[in-house]
């Protein structure tokens, strides 16, 4: 799907990308970009079967480069806005919650 796989692509290669500056920056652009397709409802399901949530947590829970790591945090926030997001990270042993206005989710491994 146009850029979005792009994006997508980024993301599932991030272990082959090297850690200069411009490459995270590149690699967090990515996620921010999935990370708010997953926030929506009607969205969320263009990328389901591709593995990207379990690619952040994998990332989340691997990475020793700290900003990657809290950046991860927020993206998996964003996933947790949507029922599949809310799915996906349970089902990998995450707890999720948001705001009923839709405006913050937090998640945190269980």
């Amino acid at each position: 799907p146009g850029c979005l796989g792009i994006f997508v692509e980024v993301v599932l290669g991030w272990e082959m990308l090297e850690e200069p500056q411009e490459q995270l920056v590149k690699l967090k652009a990515c996620l921010w970009a999935v990370g708010h397709v997953y926030a929506s409802e009607s969205e969320a399901v263009l990328l389901d079967g591709f593995g990207v949530v379990q690619t952040i947590v994998k990332m989340v829970e691997s990475t020793s480069v700290l900003s990657l790591k809290g950046t991860c945090f927020y993206i998996l926030g964003l996933v947790s806005q949507s029922r599949l997001g809310r799915y996906i990270l349970r089902s990998l042993g995450w707890e999720s919650t948001f705001s009923s206005d839709g405006a913050m989710g937090i998640c945190l491994p269980s």
